[in-house]
């Protein structure tokens, strides 16, 4: 998981809840150099929380890039 709040200058922790994932099933096809050319591209949803800002995020990751939104 990437940092929701990379500028933030307190010494935040995050927690993420339970998350939600679609289902769509993404068999691995691998090249003669091992790399998968048919990766995981479920959305897998989920809310981030700092501990110490107070903060929370929702966030979604997809093919291992993950976004995040502020929630206000």
């Amino acid at each position: 998981m990437m940092t929701p709040n990379p500028t933030c200058e307190l010494e935040c922790r995050f927690s993420t809840s339970f998350g939600m994932t679609t289902a769509m099933y993404y068999p691995p096809v691998y090249d003669k150099h091992g790399v998968n050319l048919n990766p995981d591209m479920n959305i897998t949803s989920t809310t981030v929380r700092c501990s110490v800002c107070n903060k929370s995020w929702n966030s979604s990751t997809r093919g291992g890039v993950s976004t995040f939104d502020e929630i206000l």
